[in-house]
C-alpha cells in the first residue's frame, strides 16, 4: 500500500512540475522514491534497520545538503560575487508588486528601502546555502553541527514564510526526518512489538537490497554534479547560452537557479566551487569518519540464538557461538 501510494505521489507532483516548472517538489520526489526502497522493509529483522539508517543518511547525502549547495552555487554562477556580496539579488526575489504577500507588510517594505537590511540577508543566505551543507558533509558524525545546520535552515524557511510566502517549506518535514534518528524510532517500535529472535548475520550490510539503495544514492549524487557541471561547461566553452540565460532541466534534478536573474555572471567561479563540493563529496564516501557521537544501535534488544552459548543480556554486545563477545560498527 505505501509503494502504490508513494508512486501515486511521484506521479502527481512531477506532473506539477511539468505545468509550472518549479524548485520546491524536486527534494521531497527523492525523499519518496528513497522510502519506496526502505519503508517496506521496516518490518524485516534483516533488512530493516539498515533500510531506517540509510534513509536518513540520505535525506543527508542526496537530498538536503545538494539542493542548498546548488542552489548557493547557481546564485554565485548567474549573479556574481558582487551581487551576493552587495544583496542586490534580495530586491529582485522582494518586489514591490507581492508586499501584499506578506505576513509583515512593514517589515517587508523597510528591508526593501534599507541597504544595510539586504546585504545582512543576502550574507545569512550564502552561509546557511554555501557554509553550513559544507560543515554538514563533513561533520555528519557531529550533533552540534547538524542541530545548527538544520535549526538555521528552519528559522530560514519558517522566516520567508512570514515574510514573503510559503516558498520551501516543504523541505521542513525532510528536516524533522533527518534530525531525528528513524533508527531509533524502528528499534523502539520492535521492542514495544516485542523481541524478535535475529542472528548476527542478519545485519550485515552487504546484502542485495543494500547495494540498490547505494547504487540510488550515487546516481542522484552524479545527477546533480552533471548538471551543474554541464551548465558551467555549455557557459564557458560552448557558448550556447547567453550572459544569466538559465540551463536547468527542472525535473528530476534541478540546477536550483531560483532568483537569479539580471545579475552579472560568473561561471568560473561556479565551476570552482562544484569542483571542490565534487572533492569533498568523493573524501567523506570514501574515506568516511566513524559516527563517534552518535548513540550505537543496542542489539540487546534482541533475543540472539547461538549453539553452546546463551546470549548476553548487556548493551555492550552479545556472545556467539565461541563465547566471544561481537560489536557492531555503523
Amino acid at each position: 500500500c505505501y509503494t502504490i501510494a508513494a508512486v501515486f505521489y511521484i506521479y502527481i507532483a512531477t506532473l506539477g512540475i511539468f505545468y509550472e516548472p518549479s524548485h520546491t517538489n524536486q527534494g521531497t520526489i527523492l525523499l519518496i522514491a528513497a522510502s519506496i526502497q526502505a519503508v517496506p522493509f521496516f518490518g524485516s529483522p534483516k533488512y530493516g534497520p539498515g533500510s531506517a539508517r540509510w534513509l536518513r543518511r540520505f535525506i543527508y547525502v542526496a537530498v538536503l545538503i545538494p539542493t542548498y549547495i546548488t542552489a548557493g552555487i547557481s546564485k554565485f554562477r548567474y549573479r556574481g560575487i558582487v551581487d551576493q556580496i552587495q544583496g542586490r539579488f534580495i530586491l529582485d526575489a522582494m518586489v514591490v508588486d507581492k508586499v501584499e504577500l506578506s505576513s509583515l507588510p512593514e517589515l517587508y517594505m523597510y528591508i526593501l528601502h534599507h541597504k544595510w537590511c539586504q546585504m545582512f540577508m543576502s550574507w545569512g543566505n550564502m552561509v546557511l546555502q554555501n557554509l553550513l551543507p559544507i560543515l554538514t558533509l563533513l561533520g555528519m558524525h557531529k550533533n552540534p553541527i547538524r542541530m545548527l545546520f538544520h535549526s538555521s535552515c528552519i528559522c530560514f524557511h519558517l522566516t520567508i514564510l512570514f515574510l514573503m510566502w510559503p516558498n520551501f517549506l516543504c523541505y521542513l518535514p525532510l528536516h524533522n526526518l533527518a534530525w531525528n534518528d528513524t533508527t531509533s524510532w524502528f528499534l523502539k517500535e520492535k521492542t514495544l512489538a516485542g523481541r524478535k529472535k535475529a542472528t548476527p548475520s542478519v545485519f550485515v550490510q552487504n546484502t542485495w537490497l543494500a547495494n540498490i539503495q547505494v547504487g540510488f544514492t550515487f546516481y542522484c549524487l552524479c545527477s546533480f554534479f552533471w548538471v551543474q557541471f554541464r551548465s558551467d561547461y555549455e557557459h564557458l566553452f560552448l557558448k550556447t547560452l547567453k550572459g544569466s540565460e538559465s540551463l536547468d532541466p527542472y525535473f528530476p534534478f534541478s540546477e536550483n537557479s531560483m532568483f537569479t536573474q539580471n545579475g552579472d555572471p560568473n561561471f568560473v567561479c561556479s565551476m570552482v566551487l562544484t569542483s571542490v563540493v565534487f572533492l569533498l563529496y568523493c573524501y567523506v564516501l570514501f574515506f568516511p569518519k566513524e559516527a563517534s557521537t552518535e548513540k550505537p544501535i543496542d542489539l540487546s534488544v534482541y533475543s540472539i540464538e547461538t549453539k553452546g552459548a546463551q546470549p548476553s543480556e548487556s548493551a555492550g554486545g552479545s556472545l556467539n557461538s565461541k563465547g566471544k563477545r561481537f560489536r557492531f560498527k555503523y
